[in-house]
């Protein structure tokens, strides 16, 4: 593991972009993210792998939402990006 410090908290969109940019730079092939708030399920990381040697792209299981008032929750990513989760 390694720690990546950016000097100021600015958000996870620019700490992920970092995280993959310094992999971008040591020739990594795969990355996946996972939010502190999420619960995968198990076997969920040998399923991406599975998914990513298949057909090499982007990768994304499957969403749950224990928050119906949240977009995710409400089907609102469905909706909107034709999503089927």
């Amino acid at each position: 593991m390694v720690l990546l410090r950016l000097g100021a908290n600015r958000g996870p969109a620019v700490a992920r972009n970092a995280g993959l940019a310094w992999l971008a730079a040591r020739g990594s092939g795969v990355v996946s993210f996972l939010d502190a708030d999420c619960a995968p399920a198990p076997g969920w990381l040998a399923a991406m792998a599975a998914a990513q040697a298949a057909a090499p792209g982007i990768v994304c299981g499957r969403t749950l939402s224990t928050r119906p008032d949240t977009p995710i929750g409400a089907g609102g990513l469905q909706s909107q990006y034709g999503l089927g989760i």
